[in-house]
């Protein structure tokens, strides 16, 4: 079957949250605040692969959703960030918005990446000196939507690319530009 236009729901990871705690040991005076930073979550990928040659993947993944990054913990520990989500398709394929009216980018080489929902921030612990002491900072949800993705057909009038954070382009072996993932041609997996 040959599939060359799908519309998919893509979903960056949650942020996870911060922890605040404070320390408490029989020996240490005024412990204060002993919480940690929560992880990023992870960013959904589109990858440039010039084995495949439909967007029949995409039928079966109509829901895709980075990973969230973990929750801060105690001791000052932060969380782990999330893995980013690699989506393998052919090359030629162009991302619109659901109403085609932005194109958010164009896969035409082998590797080539590009940054469909971007996942969210960590939260923070706020150590302030008060009579509160500690207080925290949600993760923030990632960005997403749902898109148009199309193998070769231009279906969209408007030829404008996103220069948002939430989209970026990047080459093989490239870092992200303008706030972007940052990571350096890996396929994960």
């Amino acid at each position: 079957m040959f599939v060359d236009e799908i519309s998919v729901e893509v979903y960056g990871g949650k942020g996870g949250d911060g922890v605040a705690v404070y320390r408490r040991e029989k020996y240490v005076e005024y412990g204060g605040p002993w919480g940690g930073n929560g992880g990023n979550g992870g960013s959904v990928i589109f990858v440039g692969d010039e084995g495949k040659s439909t967007l029949i993947d995409l039928r079966y993944m109509r829901h895709i959703k980075a990973k969230p990054g973990e929750r801060g913990r105690t001791k000052g520990q932060h969380g782990a960030s999330a893995d980013d989500t690699f989506v393998k398709v052919p090359l030629g394929t162009i991302i619109f918005t659901e109403d085609k009216s932005l194109k958010i980018g164009e896969i035409t080489k082998q590797g080539e990446k590009v940054v469909v929902a971007q996942g969210g921030k960590g939260g923070k612990v706020i150590k302030e000196v008060s009579l509160s002491g500690v207080s925290t900072v949600s993760g923030t949800v990632g960005s997403g939507g749902d898109f148009h993705v199309s193998n070769g057909v231009d279906g969209g009038s408007s030829t404008a690319v996103s220069n948002t954070n939430s989209f970026t382009l990047t080459a093989e072996g490239g870092k992200g530009g303008d706030g972007g993932s940052g990571t350096n041609g890996s396929d994960g997996g």
